[in-house]
């Protein structure tokens, strides 16, 4: 066997068991939220893995001109759940402040 064909090998056994991994996640749903915007629908997911640990994910699916569906997605664990909130109350409050200076 060739190095690149192990290497491909090795690379391909990793992608599957991580397919495997992310379908075993998306099984454990505890809460879910749907939440639709203006061009996008937003899904908020809260999991939890085998071995007990929560996190969340949030989905963000909007409707390509084609006709389908592109999905972005991020993961974020229980123990950054307070500072990713604190983190977006100050972004949207920043933003409403500048909004409301901008319209006054």
């Amino acid at each position: 066997m060739e190095f690149f064909d192990f290497c491909d090998c090795l690379y391909e056994n990793t992608f599957f068991q991580l397919l495997k991994t992310l379908r075993i996640m998306e099984k454990n749903a505890r809460f879910s939220e749907m939440v639709k915007g203006s061009s996008r629908i937003y899904f908020m997911d809260l999991k939890e893995t085998e071995k007990g640990s929560i996190y969340l994910t949030i989905t963000e699916s909007r409707k390509k001109e084609d006709g389908e569906y592109e999905k972005s997605r991020i993961i974020l664990w229980e123990n950054d759940f307070d500072r990713f909130a604190e983190g977006l109350g100050k972004v949207i409050q920043h933003h409403k402040e500048k909004a409301d200076t901008t319209a006054g």
